[in-house]
């Protein structure tokens, strides 16, 4: 993926340097994208809880705090 995707070089390039087939580095990247694509889903749902959650609190901090300074709570 680093050699495709970074360094930009073709399919046939990554054969030859690898010393493996086209068909080998087509899959290889298929195989790769497909892995770091599953491990990122799992983080970004993670960390999209996260902020929601603080995000919650947060609410509810300015809730309370306008209660405390103007005796009712924002919508």
């Amino acid at each position: 993926m680093i050699l495709r995707d970074l360094e930009e070089m073709s399919y046939e390039e990554i054969a030859e340097v690898m010393n493996v087939s086209l068909g080998t580095v087509k899959s290889r990247l298929t195989r790769g994208r497909e892995a770091l694509k599953r491990r990122l889903t799992g983080y970004i749902r993670e960390v999209v809880q996260s902020w929601d959650c603080k995000a919650r609190k947060n609410r509810q901090e300015v809730h309370d705090a306008a209660w405390l300074l103007g005796g009712r709570k924002l919508r």
